[in-house]
């Protein structure tokens, strides 16, 4: 297995871990009086809204091993960041019309709505 990609993929799975570890242990540490402690690094004391983003991490990491082991199966390694030149910045050019800014829709988040299983 290439070098740099092996690193990453035991950062991976260290990562991996630790958010299983997380979010079963933030279950059981709800009810305690240091969960404030725990739920203030989220930003919430929803236990649902803190489960459901140590899941989703969870997930997006998984798929994240996912695509690092077909990189390596294929033999290709991770460039380095350190041997790249500097980037030069090409002239913006001139366009006829103006681009309109992308909106996105309305977004109301919905913890209820997501079933996201845990492992």
């Amino acid at each position: 297995m290439p070098g740099r990609l092996a690193a990453l993929l035991h950062v991976v799975r260290i990562l991996l871990g630790y958010g299983r570890r997380l979010a079963k242990t933030t279950a059981e540490q709800a009810a305690t009086p240091s969960f404030s402690t725990i739920a203030g690094a989220f930003g919430t004391y929803d236990l649902q809204v803190i489960l459901i983003r140590v899941r989703r991490a969870i997930i997006r990491l998984a798929a994240l091993e996912i695509h690092l082991r077909a990189r390596a199966e294929k033999g290709r390694d991770l460039p380095s960041i350190l041997s790249r030149e500097p980037a030069q910045a090409k002239p913006a050019e001139p366009t006829d019309t103006p681009r309109k800014a992308a909106r996105r829709p309305g977004y109301r988040f919905d913890p209820d709505s997501l079933h996201i299983p845990l492992w």
